[in-house]
């Protein structure tokens, strides 16, 4: 038998918390369900169980099969009253959820196909692994090589070409929220009836003078790596819109720290800050969908319209 590997693509992100949970539980209860692996003896589900159980030794068997039928694990050391059976069903449950999405590995098509909801990560674990997480302070001055830099990383076309819709796009339409007369403000390379405006790819100017019940924003905002460009998207939007017209705003969140990679800026905010942000120049309500989407109305936080 080929040595097992773990998938180099998981899906999953197994931080500290996971990972301790994991050994504890082995410790402890010894080993519960089973994993999977296919044919060339990589794993398709149990990555984080699997690679806990290897480094504390856990002895493997393979039972092998071709998914006609379904794998039973039965512990003969547990009975329904023994506490040990208890902690380890929590423990089951408890190490699926400390385990995370990784959005990097999935595509937007899996995103809307199985529902996946992009929640916020606030815990520690994840930051420990990845370089600590830091504001960027950016140099104002006029000669500041950074500033150019990131004014360079602002040019914004970050779309990818596309043969259906966005999961964003997807999402909103199913759901029924793409009312009236709808804008896609920075829809890139979207492929939909509805009117689209990009200053990268399609700037039709003439649609800006135009006012509109729907306006989205899909995986823009989080691309624009300065604070004041970030309210001014916000303001471009607001305008855009009826009086009581929406904005549906959708961002991609995926680190914990910000990113720059060939495809451009990415940044790391947690979704929490993001509400932080919105909030302080708009009247902000949060959308639940299997990403990070806020409606925004026409009102600007502190002033009158």
């Amino acid at each position: 038998m080929k040595k097992i590997k773990l998938d180099p693509n998981n899906t999953r992100k197994h931080g500290d918390k996971n990972k301790n949970q994991i050994r504890e539980s082995f410790e402890k209860n010894g080993a519960g369900r089973s994993v999977l692996i296919d044919s060339d003896g990589i794993l398709i589900a149990g990555n984080g169980a699997y690679e806990q159980a290897e480094k504390l030794g856990v002895k493997t068997r393979i039972v092998e099969t071709d998914g006609t039928e379904l794998v039973i694990v039965k512990r003969t050391d547990l009975k329904y009253d023994d506490p040990k059976r208890r902690r380890l069903a929590i423990a089951d449950n408890a190490t699926a959820e400390s385990s995370k999405w990784d959005f990097e590995e999935l595509t937007p098509q899996e995103v809307h196909e199985w529902g996946i909801v992009a929640e916020e990560d606030d815990e520690e674990d994840y930051k420990q692994e990845s370089a600590p997480r830091e504001k960027r302070e950016i140099d104002n001055s006029v000669n500041s090589e950074k500033l150019e830099e990131y004014k360079e990383l602002a040019g914004y076309s970050t779309a990818i070409s596309r043969t259906d819709l966005s999961a964003p796009m997807a999402f909103y339409q199913d759901q029924g929220f793409l009312t009236g007369e709808v804008l896609d403000y920075g829809g890139g390379k979207e492929v939909h009836e509805y009117n689209i405006f990009d200053p990268a790819w399609k700037a039709d100017y003439e649609l800006l003078d135009k006012k509109y019940d729907t306006v989205t924003c899909n995986y823009v905002i989080n691309v624009i790596p300065l604070d004041h460009n970030r309210f001014e998207l916000i303001r471009t939007l607001q305008t855009l819109i009826n009086e009581d017209g929406k904005i549906l705003l959708s961002i991609y969140g995926a680190e914990d720290h910000d990113t720059v990679t060939a495809r451009g800026y990415q940044c790391g905010w947690s979704k929490s800050e993001w509400k932080e942000f919105l909030k302080k120049h708009a009247k902000v309500k949060e959308i639940k969908a299997p990403f990070w989407a806020f409606e925004i109305k026409s009102k600007i936080n502190g002033n009158k319209q």
